[in-house]
């Protein structure tokens, strides 16, 4: 039973990174075919990077995505996963990956406690030409 609801919460991750990823993509589109100067993506060679944390009957799933426009030639990132435990943050897992592709999707799976602050750092690095761009993002939350 417990093998069976980890893997239904890995497939509800990846169903919920597929959904963030499909969205990104159209406010991206959005943002690049604007007129509006107040509108346009801030980075040069970043679209978006996300990050969220999830949780489901007793595990969590901390979730990064991150979309390099066509001008960068590849991306890493870097998931960062805290506890929150007396007054100070734990760093409990850590994830680097890299790609050539357009999208980066990390994830890190972990048992959730009722009542614990959680939280994920997502940086991200998109290189071009010698050129590096960095961002990162943060997504606090409790299970319950």
């Amino acid at each position: 039973m417990k093998k069976l609801l980890m893997k239904l919460t890995r497939i509800l991750s990846r169903i919920l990174l597929t959904i963030l990823l499909l969205f990104t993509m159209v406010v991206s589109a959005k943002a690049e075919g604007t007129k509006d100067k107040n509108e346009a993506m801030r980075w040069t060679n970043l679209s978006s990077i996300n990050v969220d944390i999830v949780f489901n009957n007793g595990e969590g799933s901390a979730n990064g995505l991150a979309i390099k426009k066509n001008t960068a030639e590849s991306v890493e990132g870097t998931l960062d996963l805290y506890q929150y435990v007396n007054g100070s943050w734990i760093l409990i897992d850590s994830k680097t990956q890299s790609t050539t592709r357009n999208s980066l999707g990390m994830s890190i799976d972990f048992p959730a406690i009722s009542g614990t602050k959680y939280k994920a750092v997502f940086s991200v690095t998109a290189y071009s030409s010698g050129f590096s761009e960095s961002a990162s993002l943060v997504s606090t939350k409790t299970c319950s």
